[in-house]
Formats: C-alpha cells, structure tokens, sequence
C-alpha cells in the first residue's frame, strides 16, 4: 500500500501472511496529495509506483529484487492534474 504522507513523503506499508503489517516506510520525495499510484509490470514483474511531486513533475520509484528501490525524475509539469 502506498500514500503520501504528512510532510508529502511517499510511505509504504506491506503485507506478509505470516507477519502482517509492515508499519509504514518513508521511501522520501516531496509529493502532492493527488499521488501516488502503484503498478506491477507484467514485463519485468517489477513494482512501480508513480506520483506527482509538489513541483509538477512525474517521479517514479521501482522496486528491483535484487537491487531495491531505484527512482527516477520523468520531467514534465502536471500541477494541473
């Protein structure tokens, strides 16, 4: 599960069957309150999560298994949406 937090972060909080809840986790960034959103991609089986930054600008953040959270900047200007 993903939201934006107070201070505009992007938290994550998981499930495990055997453990529960995670708790939630400060992944970082400076979002607006109409973010994130969270995808998997059938071709790498990847997670993706993509939100809107208090700038305007689209940021994704990835999920690698063997490397982690990796995020990148993809530009634009969306305050609009």
């Amino acid at each position: 599960m993903y939201a934006t937090g107070t201070g505009g972060t992007l938290e994550q909080n998981s499930w495990a069957p055997a453990t529960g809840w995670s708790g939630w986790t400060n992944l970082g960034g400076s979002l607006i309150a109409e973010s994130p959103s969270a995808l998997r991609d059938p071709a790498t089986g990847n997670l993706e999560v993509y939100a809107v930054t208090s700038s305007g600008k689209l940021r994704q953040a990835a999920w690698h298994p063997a490397a982690g959270w990796r995020t990148a900047n993809l530009g634009g200007n969306l305050a609009g949406l």
